[in-house]
């Protein structure tokens, strides 16, 4: 039997107090398996990736687009296994300014 991995993302943006703020996803209309953040965020805002069961080698692409989102460029690729793991939380530090798609 295959296993499917499980992918969750979870982002906070960071104030001045430094406190986590939830950020709201929605599934891409487009793509079923693309979700995407309902408001846009702010270039060094920390997002968390978790990964469960996933296969060696795996990778998210994490893609952005300014406010229109007229063209989505792939910002950052992000392993969802280490040696030995199948399981991982990696933490991303967002590039730019913009709406994200995973």
């Amino acid at each position: 039997m295959k296993r499917k991995a499980a992918v969750l993302m979870f982002a906070a943006g960071r104030l001045a107090a430094s406190a986590a703020v939830p950020t709201e996803f929605a599934v891409y209309p487009d793509n079923p398996a693309v979700v995407q953040s309902v408001q846009a965020l702010n270039k060094g805002d920390v997002i968390e990736i978790h990964s469960f069961k996933a296969e060696p080698g795996m990778l998210v692409a994490l893609g952005m687009c300014d406010t229109d989102c007229r063209s989505i460029h792939l910002a950052k690729a992000v392993p969802t296994t280490r040696e030995g793991q199948t399981s991982t939380t990696e933490r991303v530090t967002l590039p730019e300014d913009g709406q994200i798609f995973l």
